[in-house]
């Protein structure tokens, strides 16, 4: 498994969770990416109801089932800005969902709520290359595989 962060962390450190659910309940997050909050809400909201059994997206730690995923995150998503690990996860079943689902810019509410349920359904595309990984438990940094870019 991988995990892309703006930090840098040490061999052997435990991964946080929670720690995007702390910071888009900010006000700060809030007022410069409303869309973006409002979408976590519908998601939670149709986690809580449709699937409980699921950790919530508030509450967890977000990692990639590949290196060339997680290079394809750092890329469009992060713009080369963040570190890319190699982490050891110790959860026999973590949660896998497909992060082309979270595209919910300029959609519907009905829509949103939509892709939720197939996100939280596990509704993924044949041979998809945007796949996400919902962490609850140990997550523990391995190795550093990639810098940030400097250019």
């Amino acid at each position: 498994m991988y995990h892309v962060s703006k930090r840098k962390l040490g061999i052997g450190s435990s991964l946080t969770l929670g720690m995007y659910g702390e910071r888009i309940s900010t006000p700060d997050f809030i007022a410069n990416n409303y869309k973006n909050y409002i979408k976590e809400k519908i998601f939670e909201e149709v986690r809580k109801t449709d699937f409980p059994h699921w950790p919530s997206r508030l509450d967890c730690i977000f990692l990639l089932p590949s290196f060339s995923v997680a290079q394809m995150y750092n890329a469009y998503l992060k713009k080369y800005d963040s570190y890319i690990y190699e982490v050891t996860l110790e959860e026999e079943n973590p949660f896998i969902a497909e992060m082309d689902l979270l595209d919910c810019d300029g959609r519907e509410y009905e829509v949103i709520q939509d892709f939720a349920k197939k996100y939280w359904s596990q509704t993924l595309h044949q041979d998809s290359c945007s796949l996400e990984v919902l962490a609850k438990g140990r997550v523990v940094v391995k190795e550093l595989l990639q810098e940030p870019s400097r250019i």
